[in-house]
């Protein structure tokens, strides 16, 4: 009987801690960029820990997450542009996005912070867009956005050429 109670005790500890190590995600946690949503934006943090290691962990309080599907136009050739801004000069966070099909598409690991992806046409679908807090001072943050662009459209080819 003595040993059910600290047990008990022990697991609804950490029972009582799930929710705050699974609910760490960007805010908000997903958003589309399309033609007419061309620009999403979300935040990050506050981050307690550094994370050097270069890995997004299922349950890391040093990694947000942010689900963003992408609508592509109709025609023509577009680009994603994927950025992350820390709140302090300081803080040196990463980004890896991940396609529909859970393979990286992109990353970005440049000192200081300002990350950036940019995808070329990519395919319709829902891309996990992750920040790593690299090293950051407790408490940092960042800020998230997504922006659609749309080029111009190929020519139409030239069924009546002859070479």
């Amino acid at each position: 009987m003595r040993i059910r109670v600290p047990l008990v005790g022990l697991f609804c500890g950490l029972i009582a801690l799930l929710p705050a190590a699974a609910s760490h995600a960007a805010t908000p946690i997903a958003g589309t960029v399309s033609q007419t949503t061309a620009s999403p934006t979300w935040t990050g943090g506050p981050f307690l820990t550094s994370n050097p290691s270069g890995l997004c962990f299922a349950v890391d309080l040093s990694c947000d997450t942010y689900a963003l599907t992408i609508v592509p136009p109709a025609t023509g050739n577009y680009t994603v542009e994927i950025t992350t801004t820390p709140s302090s000069e300081g803080d040196d966070y990463d980004l890896y996005v991940d396609g529909p099909t859970g393979v990286r598409v992109g990353s970005s690991g440049s000192p200081g912070g300002h990350e950036k992806v940019i995808l070329t046409n990519p395919p319709a679908g829902t891309y996990s867009v992750r920040t790593l807090a690299w090293l950051v001072t407790p408490g940092g943050t960042y800020a998230g956005k997504a922006t659609l662009a749309v080029g111009a459209a190929p020519p139409p080819a030239d069924t009546g050429s002859v070479l």
